[in-house]
């Protein structure tokens, strides 16, 4: 699999649109004009684990726009329920900007993690999503996730200011079994 595909639309924002691997540059744009600044220190822990073969961060770009979505995952983690490094990985940070939702941007970046991991002979992903994101909820059942539990959706982080945030939401845990014998008609083009 290469680290840049391109998404094959027509007439639409969404034409040309590059899913890739993150590099260091797309870290601030990544806060989405001040929208994310609080985790700017999320953003460089995420990258610095990808450097070392722990993670892979990836955005969606449009040509001439900049980034459209992005979507983050931990290939091994403390908690091995969330990510074992060998057959489990986690996906968080998933977001596509409001004026690309609905075009299929977010469901073509959940398929090419989805093959970038089977690639990588990953058989489960796993994702939280908070109770009170029914559209979310909505897109990953539509994509074969399917809630195995409730989470309290507790977790803290350094802010850019450095103060330390506790964060709190409830929602559930998800996970999909990925399939790598799937000929599933794919809507990247390689380059």
């Amino acid at each position: 699999m290469t680290d840049t595909q391109s998404v094959t639309r027509t007439g639409n924002l969404l034409d040309g649109i590059r899913i890739r691997q993150a590099v260091q540059s797309d870290l601030r744009g990544m806060e989405w004009e001040g929208e994310f600044q609080r985790f700017r220190g999320v953003y460089a822990d995420v990258f610095a684990r990808a450097q070392r073969g722990l993670a892979v961060m990836w955005v969606a770009e449009v040509p001439g726009i900049g980034l459209a979505g992005q979507a983050f995952v931990q290939l091994k983690m403390a908690d091995r329920s969330c990510a074992d490094g060998r057959k489990r990985a986690y996906l968080h940070s998933f977001r596509v900007r409001p004026e690309f939702r609905g075009q299929g941007l977010g469901t073509a970046m959940m398929q090419y993690v989805e093959d970038d991991l089977i690639g990588r002979d990953f058989q489960e992903l796993t994702l939280n999503v908070a109770e009170d994101n029914p559209d979310a909820i909505r897109l990953y059942q539509r994509l074969g996730y399917r809630i195995v539990k409730r989470i309290s959706g507790k977790w803290s982080y350094y802010d850019d200011q450095g103060h330390l945030r506790q964060v709190s939401e409830p929602g559930y845990r998800l996970i999909k079994r990925l399939n790598n014998n799937h000929q599933r008609e794919s809507v990247f083009l390689k380059e």
